[in-house]
């Protein structure tokens, strides 16, 4: 982390999702109200996933989907639920439980929502390029950018940081710093501080597992990664 420019203290990080848990337990105990036990579920699910304990937050993710599959006019949210459970198992790479929660997605294929449609093809995008299959993924990357169009959500940044990782092994260095340039061109006037740390951090990464092998180009995009972490985000 020293590289980056940020220093964490894991202690106070770890702190901040135990209350969090705590104080989502505390609601979801006190709530019969179905709508907002799922809403708790989802942030317990991604408590889970912030922590990178991918099984139970799969576990809340899968409780949360059955919660909104119940509940009229809540389809956006079943995909987003499914979404969350399809990333889990694709960090976890259980390839076999991704698969049987992309075969529920076909269940949903009549739901009119592109957002939702997009985050579910970017995340189908990084399960075959962890599978080895970049062709694939990039054709579900393809098909994310079409439905995210210009809606500012996570999955806007993290298909464009993919898309710069698998463009990098192949060596196309220009659609790569295209990409990373889209990202700098709005990263800091995202209101999500945590969302920008991430995707500020995964593009130093891509960057610095290159070992300066494609020149000056690349390298200063990741210089101005590097001074709008460590002197815009915080």
């Amino acid at each position: 982390m020293g590289r980056c420019g940020v220093q964490l203290r894991r202690g106070t990080v770890a702190g901040r999702y135990d209350e969090a848990e705590v104080k989502w337990r505390f609601v979801e105990r006190l709530t019969t109200d179905r709508m907002l036990r799922a809403h708790v579920t989802m942030g317990l699910g991604n408590i889970a996933l912030a922590q990178q304990q991918y099984r139970s937050a799969c576990s809340s993710f899968a409780k949360a989907f059955t919660l909104y599959a119940d509940i009229p006019d809540c389809e956006t949210e079943v995909i987003g639920a499914l979404n969350n459970c399809l990333y889990s198992c694709v960090m976890e790479q259980d390839w076999a439980a991704a698969d049987r929660w992309r075969s529920v997605a076909h269940d949903y294929s009549h739901v009119d929502n592109p957002q939702a449609w997009g985050e579910f093809a970017n995340t189908q995008a990084e399960m075959a390029w962890k599978q080895g299959c970049s062709k694939q993924s990039k054709e579900f990357l393809n098909k994310a950018f079409h439905l995210l169009d210009d809606r500012m959500c996570r999955s806007w940044f993290t298909a464009r940081l993919l898309d710069a990782e698998i463009s990098l092994t192949e060596g196309q260095v220009a659609n790569a710093c295209n990409r990373f340039d889209q990202i700098l061109s709005r990263i800091e006037y995202v209101p999500d501080v945590t969302l920008r740390v991430s995707v500020i951090l995964r593009a130093i990464n891509i960057g610095l597992r290159t070992n300066g092998r494609f020149g000056s180009s690349l390298d200063e995009r990741m210089r101005q990664f590097q001074v709008i972490n460590i002197t815009r985000l915080y």
